[in-house]
């Protein structure tokens, strides 16, 4: 698995976090990870790149009005 940085965007290793969901009923764990991100106004860094992953794009789901920004699966904020 390999982490893409999208362009002109800095990644500060001493204070950098993973924060990934759980498989779990009712899909708590990404209801909580959406909530997190929703509330605390995260901003895309990049995203996880793997071959096991099937390739798919949607609208960004995470801000009360859609800008029309492409999210993506493993998606890094």
């Amino acid at each position: 698995m390999e982490f893409v940085l999208d362009e002109g965007k800095d990644l500060n290793k001493d204070c950098s976090n993973l924060i990934l969901p759980a498989l779990s009923i009712g899909n708590v764990g990404q209801l909580a990870v959406d909530l997190l991100v929703s509330s605390t106004g995260a901003d895309t860094i990049g995203y996880l790149d793997d071959p096991f992953v099937l390739p798919c794009v949607g609208n960004d789901a995470y801000r009360p009005s859609p800008r029309g920004d492409l999210a993506l699966p493993l998606q890094g904020l």
